[in-house]
Order: C-alpha cells, then sequence, then structure tokens
C-alpha cells in the first residue's frame, strides 16, 4: 500500500457530562461523535483530522446547541521511550456549523499520557471549551485541568 494513503477506519464515540453547581456557572451535558482520519506517520507524529458532532445543554435559558466541528489532532510519541506521548487538538465549528442558540463552538486542549498497554494510556489534561450564543453572553463549558484514561479498539 501506498505510505500516502487515508485510514478512515477510525469512530470513536464518547459521552461526557459536565455539572457545576456555583451560581453562573454553566452547567451542561454534553454528547459527541467524532469522524477522524488518521493522515499518513511522519516518524513518531501521528496527525489526524475528523468531524465532531457536539450537542450541549444547560439549564440557563438560551443556552443550548449543537455544533459540527471540524479540526484536528496530533500525538507524539518519544522515540526513546515510545510510551510517553504529548497531544493537542482543535475543533473549531463557525456559526454555519452551529445551531440551536449557539452561534459558535471551539474546543482546544493538549495533553501528555503514558501507554499502560498498547491500546490504552493514562493521560493528563488541559483543556478549554467554549460557546457562542445568540441571546445570551457567551460561555465557558469547561476549562482546566483533567485526568483520563483512553482505549483503543
Amino acid at each position: 500500500r501506498d505510505g500516502a494513503a487515508f485510514d478512515l477506519t477510525q469512530l470513536s464515540l464518547s459521552n461526557a457530562a459536565l455539572q457545576a453547581t456555583a451560581e453562573g456557572r454553566f452547567e451542561t451535558g454534553a454528547s459527541r461523535l467524532d469522524l477522524r482520519t488518521t493522515l499518513p506517520n511522519l516518524g513518531a507524529i501521528r496527525p489526524g483530522l475528523g468531524g465532531r458532532i457536539v450537542y450541549f445543554d444547560s439549564d440557563v435559558r438560551n443556552r443550548s446547541g449543537s455544533a459540527l466541528a471540524l479540526g484536528g489532532d496530533v500525538r507524539v510519541n518519544l522515540p526513546e521511550a515510545d510510551r510517553i506521548q504529548f497531544g493537542a487538538y482543535l475543533w473549531f465549528s463557525p456559526e454555519v456549523l452551529t445551531f440551536g442558540s449557539a452561534t459558535r463552538y471551539r474546543e482546544l486542549g493538549a495533553y501528555v499520557g503514558y501507554e499502560v498497554l498498547r491500546d490504552a494510556s493514562v493521560y493528563l489534561g488541559l483543556r478549554q471549551v467554549n460557546a457562542n450564543f445568540k441571546r445570551t453572553s457567551d460561555a465557558n463549558i469547561d476549562s482546566g485541568l483533567h485526568l483520563g484514561l483512553r482505549i483503543r479498539f
């Protein structure tokens, strides 16, 4: 096979729920479906491009919507310690691809991880998820550090 071929076999489904009880914070439930393609590997660098369907709903009036976010990610494994990985991602949805009372969606983040098994890793990440809305103020849906477990199969 040609080394420049795309691998369109990665489909991931994930659900997330975020909730804050402090007044004025964005309380939301969010679900997403990702479809991404892995670009040709560049040694230890693994880039990917794709789309993300996101739905978010808040208890605050006029703060719910959905988005078809476009973006990608990159993961780098250290050659001398290939179980250690660094990664970053960016997903963005302009107004034309954002629905409901939302007018824009953005998610960006970075992480460092360790592959416990070849198909499972634990990671510590930093992310920021924002949305803009038509009749209310913009919202910071989530930001800060998070700890996670990623399983690939």
